[in-house]
């Protein structure tokens, strides 16, 4: 997708330094970059992005801060796929994220070289303005437990 607007929050400036690449390279795509959940969501309705991406890496990471993002984005008119980036998979924290809403929860050193074909299949599969809370209520309906996103999963 041209011309995509994706919003990142990271609070470390040499994980956005070394993702911008990465990112410019799958087309021409405007970065926003916010460092807390809270400016995120200030940023949601301005920015309007196709793509939202939350970078953790070990710090501490407020769920109840997190929640409120997702719900100010599945309330949007279009709601943006949320990717989840961490440097290493916890299957407690990937069950609790997936259970909220998120649509993928990545390990940077396994999927990083894969990242553009993963954004690329998170908006194929987002039909416009369906909301991510629907669309994880009929995944958790089905009773298959995922601990990794579906994109990623068909990739490996």
């Amino acid at each position: 997708m041209r011309n995509m607007t994706i919003l990142t929050i990271t609070r470390r400036s040499e994980w956005l330094v070394g993702m911008r690449p990465v990112l410019h390279a799958m087309g021409q795509r405007r970065l926003i970059v916010a460092e807390s959940m809270e400016e995120a969501g200030r940023l949601l309705e301005v920015v309007e992005p196709q793509l939202i991406v939350v970078h953790v890496d070990g710090e501490e990471f407020s769920y109840e801060q997190f929640d409120l993002l997702l719900w100010a984005n599945s309330v949007s008119p279009r709601p943006a796929p949320v990717l989840v980036m961490v440097n290493g998979y916890s299957t407690e924290q990937a069950t609790i994220l997936f259970r909220m809403g998120v649509e993928e929860y990545l390990c940077e050193a396994e999927h990083g070289d894969r990242l553009d074909a993963i954004v690329d299949g998170l908006i194929a599969r987002a039909p416009a303005g369906r909301r991510s809370h629907e669309i994880h209520s009929e995944a958790a309906a089905s009773g298959k437990p995922a601990f990794r996103g579906p994109v990623a999963a068909s990739l490996a």
